[in-house]
């Protein structure tokens, strides 16, 4: 038995990922419990599809410290909200056909295999669209996004509007990279199609009874690394090479070597012990001993009970403004939402980033992608 879905797809269908993985995910139940940064991803989902469901936005003043889906909805996440609003609102708008959260099966992989859409549409003039909406800190790239190319490759399937472009869309306004909260790439629909075949392929293949988990930067997020065999060998590996005392970084090449062997053993490290911490609190939740270790619950911040106007109002009363003043959103968000980008030019700059330390073969993608 094998289990198969979209959203992992960069784990098992990357050429380089882990076929293994399909097996352990079939094998191995994962905690039922949400953390509370996937708690306020659903109900930020919910809340913008209720939205474009009756075609406006709710104002912020109503939304803001109001409860949605059991989640208090904070200033932070209107924000995202509305990003992701405009997006799709503008995509809508422009469509002959589009869809909000819509399941999608892949049967020809797995009958149990099937992912859900955050939003897609197909313009007039032949452009399907896919848009996938993140509250995550961690960046997602749209470039050859695997889970948004399957997604892709389902509805061209399904198209009666002749798509001659797709663009795969990714709004993020909680990663703070650069690259701002909307980020887009575009691929010929042969292109999409032909990734469809390759991972249909490694689907085929993962069924094999030979298959084995293999290590890599997947698994820094996979849900399965505490359970997982290979990472469990390659960690002793790990701890071997960063216990060798070496004398490589007296020259240029030999700093060069060390820091990559370490840079990736700290990877793996890192993989295995956030899989086992998870795998540890979870069993304390469920009242398991583990030796030397508990839970402790950290000192949570001080709230408001009532909505934001609500608190402003009664402070306000007794001679106190607590209202914050008004603040723009970004220039990036301000693009997204339709403001003229020659005025945005006019009135925004970009800062210059800090210096950090990068791989040549990072330096040298990005420059071949023209990406700044």
């Amino acid at each position: 038995m094998r289990k198969f879905s979209p959203s992992s797809a960069h784990i098992w269908a990357a050429e380089t990922g882990c076929l293994g993985f399909t097996k352990i995910a079939a094998e191995v139940e994962k905690p039922r419990e949400k953390s509370e940064a996937q708690l306020r991803g659903s109900a930020c989902h919910s809340l913008v599809e209720s939205w474009l469901g009756i075609g406006r936005h709710g104002e912020r003043a109503d939304v803001v410290g109001s409860q949605f889906n059991g989640v208090v909805v904070t200033a932070d996440m209107y924000d995202w909200c509305m990003v992701y609003y405009s997006v799709a609102r503008k995509l809508a708008a422009e469509s002959v056909k589009s869809g909000v959260e819509t399941r999608l099966v892949f049967s020809p992989i797995d009958p149990r295999c099937s992912g859900k859409v955050d939003f897609w549409s197909m313009s007039p003039r032949g452009v399907l669209t896919v848009v996938e909406f993140k509250t995550g800190a961690r960046s997602v790239d749209p470039r050859g996004n695997l889970q948004l190319m399957m997604y892709a490759a389902h509805l061209l399937g399904g198209s009666a509007v002749e798509i001659e472009r797709v663009e795969l869309i990714v709004v993020q306004p909680s990663a703070y990279d650069g690259d701002g909260p909307v980020r887009v790439w575009s691929a010929e629909p042969e292109t999409i199609r032909a990734e469809m075949d390759r991972i249909t392929a490694r689907a085929i293949a993962a069924k094999s009874d030979s298959v084995e988990c293999t290590t890599g930067p997947h698994c820094a997020r996979c849900d399965y690394r505490h359970v997982c065999p290979a990472l469990e060998a390659a960690q002793g590996y790990t701890l071997a090479v960063v216990a060798q005392a070496s004398p490589w970084a007296v020259t240029p090449g030999g700093l060069s070597a060390e820091l990559r062997v370490l840079q990736e053993a700290a990877e793996l490290l890192k993989a295995r012990v956030t899989g086992l911490e998870a795998e540890a609190t979870s069993r304390l939740k469920g009242g398991e001993y583990i030796p030397g270790y508990g839970l402790e619950r950290s000192s949570g911040r001080v709230k408001w009970t009532v909505p934001d106007a609500q608190a402003i109002a009664i402070a306000s009363m007794m001679g106190h403004d607590i209202a914050k003043p008004p603040a723009a959103i970004t220039p990036k968000q301000a693009a997204a939402a339709g403001l003229n980008t020659e005025v945005i030019d006019g009135i925004s700059e970009r800062s210059e980033g800090s210096l950090k330390l990068v791989r040549d073969n990072l330096v040298a993608a990005k420059t071949i992608f023209g990406v700044k």
